[in-house]
This record gives C-alpha cells, sequence and structure tokens, in this order.
C-alpha cells in the first residue's frame, strides 16, 4: 500500500522538492527538516513494528484456539464412538441371549410334545 507524505505525517515538515543548503540558515534548517523526517519516519517504524507484533500474537492465539478447538472435538468424536460401541456390543450380546433362550424354549417344547405323545401312547 503506498502512503503519502501527508498520510505518514510528514506533511507538517513543509518540505520542499530542493532544500537549498546555500548559507548557514539555509543549511541548518534543512537540516533540522531532515531530522524531523527521520524522526517521524522511525515512529512509524516503530508503529508498524508494534502492529506488526500485535497481528502476530493474535494470530499466535487463534491458531492455538483452533488446535485445541479440534482436538477437543476429536475427543469428543472419540468418545461417541467408544459409546456406541459400548452400545452395539451390549445389544448384540442381548440378541445372543436371546436367541439361545428361545432355542432352550424350542428344545423343552420339544421334549413336553414327545413326553405327551409318549404317555398317549401307553
Amino acid at each position: 500500500m503506498k502512503k503519502s507524505s501527508d498520510s505518514l505525517g510528514l506533511a507538517q515538515l513543509r518540505l520542499s522538492s530542493g532544500l537549498k543548503v546555500n548559507n548557514t540558515n539555509n543549511a541548518s534548517n534543512a537540516l533540522n527538516n531532515t531530522t524531523c523526517a527521520i524522526q517521524l519516519i522511525d515512529q512509524q517504524i516503530t508503529s508498524f513494528g508494534a502492529a506488526k507484533s500485535r497481528l502476530h500474537n493474535i494470530s499466535d492465539g487463534l491458531s492455538a484456539e483452533i488446535t485445541n478447538k479440534s482436538a477437543a472435538r476429536s475427543s469428543l468424536l472419540e468418545a461417541d464412538i467408544a459409546d456406541e460401541l459400548m452400545n452395539f456390543e451390549t445389544q448384540r450380546a442381548l440378541v445372543e441371549i436371546s436367541c439361545t433362550l428361545f432355542e432352550e424354549a424350542l428344545l423343552r417344547q420339544k421334549q413336553i410334545a414327545y413326553i405327551i405323545q409318549q404317555m398317549n401312547n401307553e
């Protein structure tokens, strides 16, 4: 982004395009103007450096926050998957128990039917 002398605060120096140093008074004025311009430029550089540092710190903070939130989300997803696996295993065990009990009931029904048939045959 191009900066003008006005936006950098240099307009107050009233620098002309040709500084004249043809006598001591003009040379002294030119030196003072140059010194003031250098000081203002140094202030702007310091200000930009501070802004850059603040932006860098904000960026680092946001990166850490993103990392932490991503880790938390991952942990929640893993916990959810673990819960679902536990529920699945519980349901599977209940189905196996139900099948076993049903098979036993059928076997007992056949045994009772066999005993009744034997009693009718006697």
